[in-house]
């Protein structure tokens, strides 16, 4: 697997790309270690890119203040990204494919 890191648009720098086998890899990268440092942090999740026209097809989450905050780590590609064991990521108030909002 592979992930490539998020660089927000209001930001400058080049993004690193880093390959990772699993989670524990995945979690050791200097950039991804570095939001558990923050003292609101709360979990790493996964939200599935629908449509992704590209080769990464997921989305590295953080979450922050007990899931009420979030940003985007890092977009990642390959193969078994589901044996991650990171919950699934959805924005608040979204709808599913039902049409109704999530956790209702």
């Amino acid at each position: 697997m592979r992930i490539k890191q998020h660089i927000p648009n209001w930001a400058s720098g080049k993004a690193s790309s880093e390959k990772f086998g699993n989670l524990n890899e995945l979690l050791k990268i200097d950039w991804v270690a570095r939001w558990e440092e923050n003292p609101e942090f709360y979990q790493f999740s996964l939200s599935k890119k629908e449509n992704a026209c590209s080769q990464y097809k997921y989305f590295l989450m953080v979450e922050l203040k007990n899931g009420s905050e979030w940003w985007v780590v890092g977009y990642i590609s390959g193969a078994n990204i589901d044996r991650l064991a990171l919950p699934e990521w959805h924005a608040p108030g979204a709808k599913n494919k039902e049409g109704k909002k999530q956790g209702s």
